[in-house]
């Protein structure tokens, strides 16, 4: 099954997912968000925060898609910059780089062959 969104949707899910990270971050006083890793405890405890406040279901699992899109779109970027520059330091080992000139005789097909055959991207 392909889900097709609507012309707005993307723009709606990145708004609501922004507006609801920020929510949690707030409601567990956290100071810098854009560092944060939140994990599902914390979405739990945030959302039963809202069950308690009264909230409707429809809109608590309105709460859990929106994280769910910034889990998935946005995320950690320290987190993120770690992985990639573990991935960038697990090819210039398997290809026995050391400094920035060693990259002038890299090309497309080694990155293509790491890519495949490593699994470590």
């Amino acid at each position: 099954m392909v889900y097709v969104q609507s012309p707005g949707q993307q723009e709606t899910d990145e708004k609501f997912g922004h507006l609801w990270f920020a929510s949690l971050a707030r409601f567990h006083k956290v100071r810098n968000s854009h560092t944060w890793d939140f994990d599902n405890d914390h979405v739990i405890e945030f959302l039963r925060s809202k069950l308690s406040e009264k909230m409707p279901t429809w809109k608590r699992l309105k709460i859990v898609q929106g994280l769910i899109w910034y889990r998935n779109n946005e995320g950690n970027p320290y987190n993120s910059e770690k992985a990639y520059v573990g991935k960038v330091k697990a090819f210039m080992k398997d290809f026995g780089l050391q400094t920035l000139a060693d990259f002038d005789d890299i090309g497309a097909t080694e990155v293509g062959s790491f890519d495949r055959f490593s699994r470590r991207w």
